[in-house]
């Protein structure tokens, strides 16, 4: 058995967050609803969770002036930091612990056209992962380390719509030999294809779509 763990980001627009797929085996589908308490919630984002920290060596990182003992201990500690706000919106962090990531046995995930957004290194470590089905038409970027990590994806088409690939966000995908890139993409940050400590890029063919749909290079 495998199950779902989300985050509610919205209450009052009902959404949430995916940020745990534990013991997540094959294939797997991404649920666009879920219920809670008799209430409907969209699945509207995949990632990390974000939390309020601070990292003791450095001191509060806290932007609305609160003092440092109004700021809540929280265990299991999050990494980089010992501390949670007992507040949110300030001093953002991604908490990569018990992720949707560092998984070796996804091998297909089908998300659904609620989805608007893949946080940063969400499916970073999905060893086994060879293919994402149905880029939502919400989805604008690929973020930061999206697929990091992913040494079984062996290709991938990023549709229309993405205007951004982010740093590190195909990196040591080794088995990656092929990438079709819209033409609505401005902007590739470092490293985006780069190999790691672990493996070497594989990429072979880029293909850079024009906006009718036809291959330019």
């Amino acid at each position: 058995f495998f199950f779902f763990t989300y985050e509610i980001v919205d209450s009052e627009k009902k959404e949430v967050t995916l940020y745990r797929a534990e013991n997540a085996k094959g294939r797997v589908v991404i649920p666009s609803t879920v219920e809670y308490n008799g209430e409907t919630y969209t699945v509207t984002a995949l990632g990390p969770r974000k939390v309020a920290a601070y990292n003791r060596s450095l001191g509060v990182r806290e932007t609305d002036g609160r003092k440092k003992n109004e700021w809540k201990v929280t265990p299991p500690l999050v990494k980089d930091a010992d501390c949670i706000s007992p507040f949110t919106g300030y001093a953002l962090y991604n908490d990569y612990t018990n992720g949707i990531y560092d998984n070796k046995s996804i091998t297909t995930i089908i998300l659904p056209d609620s989805i608007n957004e893949l946080g940063d290194a969400a499916f970073r470590k999905c060893y086994g992962l060879k293919e994402v089905v149905n880029f939502p038409k919400g989805i604008t970027k690929i973020s930061n380390r999206l697929f990091s990590g992913c040494m079984a994806l062996e290709s991938i088409v990023l549709p229309e719509g993405i205007t951004s690939i982010g740093k590190c966000a195909f990196i040591g995908c080794s088995a990656l030999k092929e990438i079709t890139i819209p033409s609505s993409v401005k902007t590739i940050d470092e490293f985006a294809f780069a190999d790691s400590n672990q493996s070497e890029s594989g990429l072979e063919v880029v293909n850079i779509m024009n906006s009718e749909g036809g291959v330019i290079i």
